[in-house]
């Protein structure tokens, strides 16, 4: 073996360079003819592969992130999230609401001072509205996220996001090509919480700390995207329609149980249809908690950033703030 590798180490040199070109030229072509490849990627080294969330940010990063869409600047705070730097001990008389969500919370693409929460919080006098949201969490994470650091916040009010898309990305273990816990109902009955595997964890760590900040991966998942979505099936599209089956109803009693453990009122924010949101209501009305079903009507142009990426834009934060912002006020007084 060692007089075959000797033989033909130079032929073995020249493929591995060869292949390390190649490699460059086709990452600099992405990078030239595709940079949207990486549109819907959050930058590089802002979070980290979370055991007991499956992924949250890193405390004190900050990052640039540009797009087709946008160009904007993501900075974390000491507490891990993208939001205004925060004591935790509250002064008297200072009233505080948690938000808990997914990138449309967290604002993606859009300026700090663009999102819902900040327009909320220089409305209401004497109220501290925490951004707590991380991109592509499903209902299920947030609820950890609170549970996890909540008690330490002294929350009067806490708010999680139940949209179509939280909600669906309870169904899975996997999502977004990273893992996360996920609820599990036991044939006994018993709702089980399926941790993120170890072992995966911190190979996918490391995965993204080597390769993360390439195109070319992003490149071909997309086109693998495309080619699939040509054979996808209206039962996996249609799967997140029923929001309320029974491991989200789980979640959100579990949500309710643990608020009030913290003297808190529970609210529940999501753009849903018009039979889920009268489903919804009935629910929220049957566990004690508050149920806003914000609604931005019109073509759904006037409310995103751009065709290429719907997350919401300054307009539509302005309509969600103006729909909350009733609610928080009765609520806190």
């Amino acid at each position: 073996m060692v007089n075959i590798i000797k033989k033909y180490k130079n032929n073995i040199i020249a493929i591995v360079i060869s292949l390390f070109i190649a490699l460059v030229i086709v990452e600099v072509a992405v990078r030239i003819f595709f940079p949207e490849s990486r549109d819907h990627i959050i930058p590089g080294g802002l979070f980290n592969m979370d055991k007991d969330l499956g992924w949250s940010f890193n405390k004190g990063e900050q990052s640039r992130h540009q797009s087709r869409a946008f160009d904007v600047k993501y900075k974390i705070n000491s507490l891990g999230y993208r939001d205004s730097e925060r004591v935790t001990k509250k002064k008297s008389g200072l009233k505080r609401v948690l938000v808990y969500g997914d990138s449309q919370v967290f604002g993606w693409g859009l300026p700090v001072q663009d999102r819902y929460t900040n327009l909320l919080e220089n409305r209401l006098d004497n109220i501290e509205v925490w951004n707590l949201a991380v991109p592509a969490y499903g209902l299920d994470q947030e609820l950890l996220s609170f549970e996890r650091n909540a008690k330490d916040f002294s929350p009067d009010v806490v708010v999680f996001l139940a949209s179509q898309s939280t909600l669906g990305r309870t169904r899975y273990g996997y999502n977004y090509k990273k893992y996360k816990p996920q609820f599990v109902k036991e044939e006994s009955g018993k709702f089980n919480l399926i941790p993120v595997p170890e072992s995966n964890r911190v190979l996918l760590e490391l995965l993204y700390k080597s390769i993360g900040w390439l195109y070319i991966p992003y490149f071909i998942e997309i086109r693998i995207e495309m080619f699939k979505s040509q054979f996808e099936t209206k039962t996996r599209r249609n799967e997140i329609a029923d929001p309320l089956r029974e491991i989200n109803k789980h979640i959100l009693i579990r949500a309710k149980r643990s608020v009030a453990a913290l003297g808190a009122k529970m609210v529940v924010i999501g753009e849903l249809p018009d039979s889920k949101r009268k489903e919804m209501d009935v629910f929220s009305k049957e566990y004690g908690f508050t149920f806003i079903p914000y609604e931005l009507k019109g073509p759904i142009e006037n409310w995103i950033l751009a065709p290429t990426d719907h997350h919401y834009n300054l307009k539509a934060s302005t309509a969600i703030a103006d729909q909350l912002e009733p609610v928080l006020k009765k609520l806190l007084n």
